[in-house]
């Protein structure tokens, strides 16, 4: 094959990483969710290669199988296709700051969730959804604006929650996208 050309800020070279290694972990709240996998067919060139970029990760807490994540980047047309999915399957979460604002810092003391979400790009274009389940809710709103009898109603509210229920969706444009989130939480 003749060598690519070097005009045009062209690298002279095609470069290929056929596997990248993922292995680490992300505090979520005050529990440690680990996650190994893989990103695999990373090129500059799809001509070259002509696979799709994909991503496998699963992970989990206390070695328990609970998150997947799967990606298929596809490049090959000059328009980017990519389309990520996620789950995570009761996992149970502790501590986790929901808002740090000063009037009202509300924590997720304890919850099992279950999320799954979905997203895809299509050259400019973004859809996606994530639904969203906690169940086993224990809300904590520290010091709740003292003086301020509006905010101690929605903090003794939010601490009769038992259960958190959320979806939301995205489309528009990567540059706009256009986002609309409902949960039980919006009647309080």
């Amino acid at each position: 094959e003749p060598e690519p050309s070097t005009e045009g800020g062209e690298l002279p070279v095609n470069i290929l990483i056929r596997e990248i290694l993922i292995d680490g972990y992300q505090m979520v709240g005050e529990e440690k969710l680990a996650y190994s996998g893989e990103i695999r067919d990373v090129t500059d060139n799809q001509d070259y290669w002509n696979k799709p970029i994909t991503m496998a990760i699963k992970g989990g807490m206390a070695e328990k199988s609970q998150l997947l994540i799967d990606g298929v980047f596809d490049q090959r047309d000059d328009i980017l296709k990519s389309v990520l999915t996620m789950g995570l399957e009761q996992l149970s979460l502790n501590g986790v700051a929901l808002s740090q604002n000063p009037a009202l810092p509300l924590t997720l003391e304890q919850g099992i969730a279950d999320i799954a979400a979905n997203f895809s790009i299509e050259g400019d274009s973004l859809s996606g959804s994530v639904d969203g389940l906690v169940n086993q809710v224990k809300l904590l709103v520290a010091n709740a604006a003292e003086g301020n009898p509006t905010m101690q109603r929605l903090a003794s509210a939010l601490e009769g929650v038992n259960q958190l229920v959320m979806d939301l969706n995205v489309k528009g444009s990567v540059n706009d996208p256009i986002i609309r989130l409902k949960s039980n939480l919006d009647r309080i």
